[in-house]
C-alpha cells in the first residue's frame, strides 16, 4: 500500500543545465538520507554527473549538495546510474553506462572521490549495478539491451561475482564481464515475458525471514506501457533465489504476474 508523499526537488539543481535526473540511490549515513543521483542530457557525452542531495527524513526535502564528480574529472564518459556500497568501513561508488561500469573509492563522508582509485568492472552497453556480498562472493548485477523503447524495449538482468569487490568478475561461463561489450552478451538472469517486457536497473534487500528479494522496473504490456502520453515502467518484486552452485535465479526467468512479497517485521 504505497503512499505518494511528493518529490525529492522541486527545482532542478544549478550545477547543471538543459539536463534531466534519474535513477537515484538512496543511503542511510552519517544520521541522513544520502541521495546520489544522475544528472545528464539524455545519452550524452556532455559532462554528465553524478550529484548529491541529503535530508533528515527520507521523505524529503533533500537539500542539494552539488557534484559528486562529473565525467572531467574522472575522463569516463556517461556517468550516471550511481551505487553507493561500502566494505570494511570503506566507501565506494559504482556507475556507468553504455560506456562500460565503473567504480572509485569515496572519502569516508561520501561527498567526494578518492583520485587515482578508478577500477573497471564490465564493458559495454551495460547499466543500472547493484552488487551485494553472500558467503565468499560479491556478486554484481546489471541491465543490458534497450531500455526506453516502449515494448520494443529489449531490457534484462545479466550478472558476475567475483571474491574481490573491485573484481574482476566472471560470469556462469567463464566470461571476464570487462570483455563483453554487445548488449545481452552475458549470461542472463531474467528476460521478459509476454506480459511484462523489458525487466532491468533493479536493487536486492534481505527480509526479516533471510529471503532475499530483487525490485526492478518493466513495462506492463496489458496497459501497452503507455500512460497518460508517456511510457511507463512498472515497479516488480520477485524473489531471488540461490542454486546450489551458488549462483542468483530470479524466480522462473522472467517476472512473476503474481508474487509474494518481502516479510518486514
Amino acid at each position: 500500500d504505497w503512499e505518494y508523499v511528493g518529490e525529492a526537488f522541486e527545482t532542478l539543481p544549478e550545477w547543471k543545465s538543459d539536463s534531466s535526473l534519474w535513477a537515484p540511490n538512496i543511503t542511510r549515513q552519517n544520521g541522513q538520507y544520502y541521495l546520489y543521483y544522475s544528472y545528464s542530457v539524455w545519452g550524452s557525452n556532455q559532462n554528465p554527473g553524478i550529484g548529491l542531495a541529503v535530508s533528515d527524513d527520507p521523505a524529503g526535502p533533500f537539500e542539494d549538495q552539488g557534484p559528486v564528480f562529473r565525467e572531467v574529472d574522472l575522463d569516463v564518459t556517461n556517468c550516471i546510474d550511481p551505487f553507493y556500497y561500502v566494505v570494511e568501513d570503506t566507501p565506494y561508488m559504482i556507475w556507468g553506462s553504455w560506456f562500460g561500469l565503473y567504480g572509485v573509492e569515496m572519502t569516508p563522508n561520501g561527498r567526494d572521490i578518492v583520485e587515482g582509485t578508478e577500477f573497471h568492472l564490465a564493458g559495454n552497453h551495460r547499466e543500472g549495478v547493484f552488487i551485494i556480498e553472500r558467503d565468499d562472493y560479491f556478486y554484481l548485477f546489471y541491465s543490458t539491451g534497450l531500455c526506453c523503447e516502449g515494448l520494443d524495449s529489449t531490457y534484462r538482468m545479466e550478472v558476475g561475482r567475483s571474491e574481490s569487490f573491485t573484481g574482476p568478475y566472471v560470469n556462469q561461463n567463464g566470461d571476464d564481464l570487462r570483455d563483453l561489450d554487445d548488449h545481452g552478451s552475458g549470461v542472463g538472469i531474467l528476460d521478459g515475458s509476454d506480459r511484462f517486457v523489458a525487466p532491468g536497473h533493479g536493487t536486492a534487500i534481505q527480509d526479516d525471514d533471510g529471503n532475499w528479494w530483487t525490485l526492478y522496473h518493466a513495462y506492463d504490456a496489458e496497459d501497452g506501457g503507455f500512460v497518460d502520453g508517456t511510457w511507463r515502467r512498472t515497479l516488480m518484486v520477485d524473489r531471488l533465489y540461490w542454486g546450489e552452485d551458488g549462483w542468483p535465479i530470479v524466480a522462473d526467468g522472467t517476472p512473476s504476474e503474481r508474487s509474494s512479497y518481502p516479510v518486514i517485521e
